[in-house]
């Protein structure tokens, strides 16, 4: 996964726990509590108002924000317009993994309507954070205790070329790999 979709989806992620967790909230509330730049937040908090899971009223000093539609856990996949957008590849393949439990990277880029490829660079990543176990010969089954939650574990690298792999579920960084140039 390219770091700008990453770092979209853990900006998303952080943005509507944020909200969620305040229910109703001023722009600078939710910027200081987000920690993000005020474009990213200004940019998701507008496609939210949009797309109807927030309100905006008018208030006497400031606009206070106020969640009307929840979602779960899982922040809603929209652009800055209020439009849904499609699920990724690799969103269908954690789907793919926890209901085929024994598969190659064929059967989990088949099942996700992926690229065999790209199975096989999630299913390595997933395989170095201690997700996926070995069941056979290039076959995997997901490790039970690393079913985190619905929203597929996201990988980045670092400006010094390490590996990591955030888990949104758990909202932390699950595993590390240095990388020297």
């Amino acid at each position: 996964m390219s770091r700008v979709i990453s770092q979209k989806f853990e900006t998303r992620n952080e943005i509507w726990r944020a909200i969620r967790s305040s229910g109703e909230f001023t722009f600078r509330q939710l910027h200081h509590q987000c920690h993000l730049s005020e474009r990213s937040v200004s940019l998701y908090l507008n496609g939210l108002v949009a797309a109807g899971f927030v309100e905006k009223i008018e208030g006497k000093k400031a606009i206070v924000y106020r969640l009307i539609k929840e979602n779960g856990i899982q922040a809603p996949n929209i652009d800055v317009n209020g439009n849904k957008q499609t699920v990724s590849a690799y969103q269908k393949m954690w789907i793919a993994i926890k209901i085929l439990k024994f598969f190659d990277c064929r059967d989990l880029a088949f099942a996700a309507d992926s690229k065999e490829n790209i199975a096989k660079n999630f299913c390595a990543h997933l395989k170095a954070a201690g997700y996926l176990k070995a069941a056979g010969k290039s076959r995997f089954t997901l490790v039970p205790s690393r079913n985190s939650g619905p929203i597929c574990p996201v990988f980045k690298r670092d400006k010094h070329g390490g590996k990591k792999v955030y888990d949104p579920n758990l909202g932390k960084v699950v595993w590390t790999k240095e990388e020297r140039q």
